[in-house]
C-alpha cells in the first residue's frame, strides 16, 4: 500500500469506493462528497493500483480539517486508516498545522457504524472538543473531535510500526 496526494482524476474511484459505503455514505452525502472533492486536497491509499482509502482535508485559521474519510470494507482493521491519517498528519507538520478536527455523528447516536468511526479517532489521539445539536434530519448532533497535537501524534506513532503497511500487497478476499 502506498499514500500519495489525490488528483482530479482519482475521483471515480473515490467515489465508486465511497458508494460501496452506504451505511455512511448517503446519496445526498455522495453528492456532497463529490462536490467538496473539487475544492479540497486529499490522500489516496493505494494497493495494486486500485483506491482502497482516501482522506480529504482543508485549513481554517491554522487548523487542519477532515472533510471526508473512507477505507474498503473488506480492508477494515488493517492500518490503512491509520496510514492515512499519519501521512496527513506528517503533510500538516510540515506546515506548521498543529491541530486537526473532525466532526462526525454525535455520542447520542446508536447508529453502529459511527460507533466504529468514533472509535477509530479515540484509538488516533482525538478528544471531544464539541457537541452541538443539529437541525439536520438524519442525525440528532455533531460531535466535533480534536487532535491537539500533530506533532505528538508522529512522535508516538514512530514507537509503532505504522510503517509496516507501506509498500506491500494486502489482499482484498
Amino acid at each position: 500500500v502506498t499514500v500519495r496526494e489525490g488528483r482530479l482524476s482519482d475521483i471515480d474511484q473515490v467515489m465508486s469506493l465511497s458508494g460501496d459505503l452506504t451505511e455512511w455514505f448517503t446519496p445526498d452525502g455522495l453528492h456532497q462528497l463529490q462536490r467538496d472533492l473539487m475544492f479540497q486536497r486529499f490522500l489516496v491509499a493505494i494497493n495494486a493500483r486500485n483506491i482502497v482509502g482516501y482522506v480529504s482535508f482543508y485549513t481554517q485559521s491554522g487548523i487542519g480539517h477532515i472533510g471526508w474519510m473512507a477505507v474498503d470494507r473488506k480492508l477494515h482493521r488493517q492500518g490503512i486508516g491509520r496510514a492515512l491519517m499519519y501521512e496527513l498528519c506528517l503533510l500538516l507538520s510540515t506546515h506548521f498545522i498543529d491541530e486537526l478536527q473532525v466532526t462526525t455523528l454525535g455520542e447520542e447516536d446508536p447508529y453502529e457504524p459511527y460507533i466504529s468511526t468514533r472509535q477509530f479517532y479515540y484509538s488516533l489521539g482525538f478528544i471531544p472538543l464539541r457537541n452541538v445539536r443539529s437541525d439536520n434530519p438524519h442525525y440528532s448532533d455533531e460531535l466535533t473531535l480534536c487532535m491537539p497535537s500533530t506533532f505528538t501524534f508522529l512522535k508516538e506513532q514512530k514507537n509503532v510500526e505504522v510503517q509496516a503497511w507501506r509498500n506491500r500487497e494486502i489482499s482484498s478476499s
